[in-house]
């Protein structure tokens, strides 16, 4: 769920210690605790170096997951790790379903109904939500304060109207300083637009961070309107 921090040799020490026994554990860490261990890593001569976690990195992981536990059904489903949903897919059942109840609720064959799952896709996906594993986890996220609500979801959904971007093809490339580009995206796509990860003809507008590079000269040669990050955080603000 993209929390700030949490990086694999992080992981790899929290496990070890006992601090993390599952996903859920993440967001009800100890910063005392976290703060406390140590975790290996190489350095450019490949000599092993262990160093302490500290507090800045222990509560940063701890900001980062309290702010992660609202992101919503599609952000907590493409986490999860689940056979055969990805971004793409966990997108499609969090604008179909309000909540995970809702999508629990659902038959195989409502599944199917979703665009780009099939019989067989279907099957699988509905078979690992229901497992003792799955059910245990999902207990134990609620009771960690993880949202499984749906902002996605398309019957409550409203595109304000007044969003620039309703109807639009917009592009994402280079860094973005102020939002995350899941989060960027995840934003557009509420206010109307497609987000698509080439440029085209089709193409209504680029929002281009730095290092942008082959994309930015696409839009360019095409003419294609390009925005920088201070722009597109202008027209969200009240959106």
């Amino acid at each position: 769920m993209d929390i700030d921090g949490l990086g694999d040799k992080i992981v790899d020490a929290l496990i070890k210690d006992g601090l993390v026994k599952s996903f859920a554990d993440v967001f009800t860490l100890d910063a005392a605790k976290v703060a406390a261990l140590t975790s290996e890593s190489t350095n450019k001569t490949g000599k092993l170096v262990v160093r302490k976690i500290g507090d800045k990195t222990a509560q940063s992981i701890n900001a980062s997951a309290t702010e992660a536990k609202g992101r919503g059904l599609a952000r907590l489903l493409d986490a999860l790790g689940i056979s055969h949903l990805g971004t793409a897919s966990a997108k499609a059942f969090a604008r179909t379903y309000p909540d995970l109840e809702a999508m629990l609720a659902a038959s195989v064959e409502d599944f199917q109904q979703i665009p780009d799952i099939g019989e067989i896709t279907a099957a699988s996906i509905h078979a690992e939500l229901h497992s003792g594993a799955m059910q245990r986890a999902f207990a134990e996220l609620r009771a960690a304060g993880v949202s499984t609500v749906s902002p996605m979801y398309s019957a409550t959904r409203e595109v304000p109207a007044d969003s620039p971007f309703a109807g639009q093809t917009v592009v994402l490339t280079g860094e973005l300083v102020q939002m995350d580009r899941r989060a960027a995206m995840e934003k557009l796509e509420s206010l109307g637009a497609k987000v698509s990860g080439s440029v085209s003809k089709k193409t209504n507008l680029v929002i281009a961070g730095p290092g942008a590079g082959s994309k930015l000269a696409k839009a360019q040669e095409l003419g294609v309107p390009v925005w920088d990050e201070a722009q597109f955080m202008a027209a969200i603000k009240d959106l």
